[in-house]
């Protein structure tokens, strides 16, 4: 028989992995990079000294690799078992979810195994959906013999992502290494922990564990608050965002320059900011942190890493320094919207490339057209060392005291970069991501980024949303539910704002307003959340937005704003909780437990829900 036929058929066995019942394995998939040779082989997970297991491929290992595909053996299971796995953003898919057929999508494949000639690697093993957008380097596994697993990505997890797949009646969750246009930098290792009860809780409590053990989580909310009074004012504050210009994005023009730079459009001048202000005052709004987006030259990402001086359009250094007057006089804090890991080649200092991210090949490294024209990686150490070093102060200088933005960073795995004038491989690169959210620590008092990436945890204050997945469970094709893996490790320690879904709250849907409550989020507003030239292309808004053109949509955003700190004012406190439980009670009836032993009972339905003598209104929650 053919080899390749004999590996095929060996690969989508349903057989167990197991070798042995007492000792985890895993299968190892390998493609090499010269020959183009698949090899298949089952290995031994080994025991480590505290209760665990690990996977281990040595660096020297992976060298001559361009994929390769790990499948544990606990992340298997067969269809109609009861079993299940969760996913790095908390996205469980069961076993036991009856007469589910899901036809294969070629743009699946497209998508996550789209790394130049790797389409045909797997040799015929068709994955349905694939990841690499979760906060968390984890998994979570309950197998048919009742044991429960979480798995912890250590070495090499910023080269992964994860695979999805359900064939033949087999389900598994893969972890997908894609090695070609990179240099092994370490040893790629995934550790494994039994973990005593089947909930999602509980493994997502073994994390939380596992962080304090090793040192990866940051003090909590209430020992920050004791030396950074910027801490205690965001506890009690939500969040609101004025995007105040911005060029048409996508731009038509891809390398822009100053002659044939697109106007930028004015929404909100630095004026009409303090209009906001005195209308947040009118309603009874005590405290808010205001974040200006689009401040700078030629605003939102109009010609990053270049930011200074305040766009003359909008009002200047003057109309940005009374703004920060107004504000202080309400009682408000101020920020500014930053941005460390794009660059334009519009930018005063692109000296023809040097500080982006070059590929193996050493090609400039670029993603997307935004209101800049081409957007290209920039380099994390020429970021911090020649932009953050420098503007960062200055914008410190100005009275600015708060949570610091900086776009991106805490959303995406670092950039990696092979400029032989500043390499770094993407482990590297994350230190330079995290000095800089630290020292805005140090600078502003405190740090915000965009996600929840837990390797910035140590020096991330607030996520502007944890997550991007709580609608992903509604086609109901590969995920069955969310479940909340990312608050429950890290509520009370790092604040946030639940999902791009849950911006503006008041004015969205139910479920994702009760999104808010149920994860003590500190709510998020946001003046023209949607700016893109195509309105499905606004991940944040939409049509659902909060403007103030005229003093009548002014006076309305502002009533939203009121409705949602409001709400805000009745949880507050348990921001700075820890959460000791989360289930759900009923179908569509779900309750957080605290650790100050408090619940919050958010009710889905459309019929009120009793919970030991109280009625828990539908569409509705109740504060225990």
């Amino acid at each position: 028989m053919n080899k390749l036929i004999l590996l095929t058929i060996l690969l989508l066995s349903p057989i167990s992995q197991t070798v042995c019942a007492a000792v985890p394995t895993a299968r190892l998939y390998k493609v090499l990079k010269d020959s183009r040779k698949r090899e298949s082989t089952i290995v031994k997970l080994q025991k480590t000294s505290d209760g665990g297991y690990i996977l281990r491929v040595p660096r020297h290992e992976l060298e001559p690799l361009e994929f390769l595909l790990v499948t544990p053996s606990m992340a298997t299971g067969r269809q109609g078992e009861h079993g299940y796995f969760i996913n790095n953003d908390g996205l469980l898919t069961r076993y036991d979810i009856p007469h589910r057929q899901l036809p294969y999508k070629k743009q699946w494949e497209e998508k996550y195994l789209v790394t130049p000639d790797l389409n045909d690697i797997t040799d015929g093993v068709q994955f349905t959906a694939g990841w690499d957008e979760g906060p968390l380097c984890i998994s979570g596994y309950h197998e048919a013999n009742g044991k429960t697993w979480l798995a912890i990505k250590e070495g090499m997890k910023f080269e992964s992502r994860q695979l999805v797949r359900l064939k033949d009646g087999q389900y598994s969750l893969n972890e997908a290494y894609y090695l070609r246009d990179i240099k092994p930098y370490e040893d790629l290792t995934i550790l494994f922990y039994p973990v005593r009860r089947n909930s999602y809780t509980a493994i997502a409590l073994k994390y939380r564990k596992w962080l304090l053990k090793n040192n990866r989580m940051p003090a909590t909310i209430k020992e920050k608050i004791k030396t950074r009074p910027e801490i205690a004012y965001a506890a009690e504050s939500p969040e609101v965002r004025i995007r105040m210009g911005w060029k048409e994005s996508p731009s038509p023009i891809h390398e822009q320059t100053h002659a044939n730079e697109p106007p930028m459009h004015v929404a909100v001048t630095f004026d009409r900011v303090c209009d906001i202000i005195d209308a947040m005052v009118a309603k009874g709004i005590r405290k808010a942190e205001l974040c200006l987006v689009g401040w700078n030259i030629k605003g939102h990402d109009g010609r990053f890493p270049e930011i200074f001086p305040p766009d003359p359009q909008l009002g200047g250094y003057e109309g940005l320094q009374k703004v920060i007057r107004k504000a202080g006089q309400a009682g408000y804090r101020i920020d500014l919207h930053n941005n460390r890991t794009d660059i334009y080649s519009i930018c005063e200092d692109w000296d023809d490339g040097y500080h982006a991210c070059k590929d193996i090949h050493g090609d400039l490294k670029s993603k997307a057209i935004y209101g800049g024209g081409r957007m290209y990686d920039i380099c994390p150490k020429q970021s911090y060392e020649k932009f953050f070093k420098r503007d960062e102060p200055e914008m410190a200088r100005l009275g600015i005291h708060g949570l610091h933005f900086i776009d991106v960073l805490s959303i995406i795995n670092p950039h990696d970069c092979f400029d032989p004038r500043h390499p770094l491989n993407k482990k590297e690169a994350a230190v330079y991501g995290n000095k800089m959210l630290e020292e805005s620590q140090r600078l502003f008092g405190g740090s915000q980024s965009e996600g929840g990436k837990d390797y910035t945890a140590k020096v991330l204050d607030y996520a502007m949303y944890a997550t991007r997945s709580t609608h992903r469970p509604h086609d109901k094709e590969i995920f069955d539910d969310f479940l909340p893996l990312w608050f429950i490790v890290f509520n009370g320690y790092i604040m946030s704002n639940v999902s791009n879904f849950t911006v503006n709250f008041p004015i969205k849907p139910v479920g994702d307003a009760l999104n808010v409550v149920e994860y003590t989020s500190r709510p998020m507003f946001y003046f023209y959340s949607s700016f893109k030239a195509q309105m499905s292309q606004n991940w944040m808004g939409g049509e659902l937005d909060l403007r103030c053109a005229t003093d009548e949509e002014l006076d309305d955003a502002v009533t939203q704003i009121k409705k949602g700190y409001d709400i805000f004012m009745e949880y507050k406190d348990l921001v700075r909780e820890t959460i000791t439980d989360h289930r759900e009670l009923a179908p569509g009836v779900k309750c957080t437990t605290f650790s100050n032993g408090r619940k919050i009972i958010c009710n889905y339905t459309d019929t009120p829900y009793p919970c030991k003598g109280t009625l828990v209104p539908a569409q509705g929650y109740s504060i225990i």
